[in-house]
């Protein structure tokens, strides 16, 4: 799991908080890169524990900010560099997105985070590879009763998603996966 943001107190933290417990519960081995704790630095060499951790993992999970209807270049930079890894056992890509903006302000800017991890890091993992994008919208102007029920949501579907990845690698010697999008919008309303 790769966190991106520079206040750990911030939704997507809590959004981080809760895919942690959710993953915990289903029993998966959790590893987590805070880009900002660890003092990632853009342009320089992966740090061994990062490189160590992208070479092992089964499921990359990326966690951030939606800013200037981007993802941060912090964040870029690392899948750009994780991108030259060995993926070939990555089969799925979770992309977890928190926006302060409503769905359509970001389906007019082309969701550019989108995009960018599908072509960046979905295009070098296995062949069957699924990516999950779980785009959380309209936090602006959510009432804290809403976010929270919100966290409740992220976090069932992440669970139920990490339980579907356990169930699809025991069935993936016997049926072949196409490679796809899941798309799950949760928006505001």
């Amino acid at each position: 799991m790769v966190f991106t943001h520079p206040c750990s107190e911030s939704f997507a933290g809590a959004v981080c908080q809760r895919a942690i417990r959710a993953l915990g519960s289903t029993g998966a081995d959790v590893v987590v890169i805070d880009l900002y704790q660890d003092a990632y630095l853009p342009g320089q060499n992966m740090p061994l524990h990062h490189l160590s951790a992208v070479e092992q993992a089964t499921t990359i999970m990326l966690i951030y900010p939606t800013w200037w209807s981007s993802l941060p270049a912090i964040l870029l930079d690392w899948m750009q560099r994780a991108a030259q890894c060995d993926l070939s056992a990555v089969t799925h890509v979770v992309s977890v997105a928190t926006h302060g903006g409503h769905r359509l302000g970001s389906a007019v800017t082309g969701q550019s985070g989108r995009h960018t991890v599908g072509r960046v890091l979905l295009s070098r993992c296995s062949g069957d590879a699924r990516f999950s994008w779980l785009p959380l919208y309209g936090l602006d102007k959510r009432s804290a009763a809403s976010r929270s029920a919100l966290l409740d949501t992220i976090e069932r579907r992440i669970g139920n998603l990490a339980r579907q990845n356990d169930a699809r690698s025991m069935w993936a010697s016997l049926v072949q996966f196409r490679r796809g999008e899941e798309d799950v919008m949760m928006d505001g309303r």
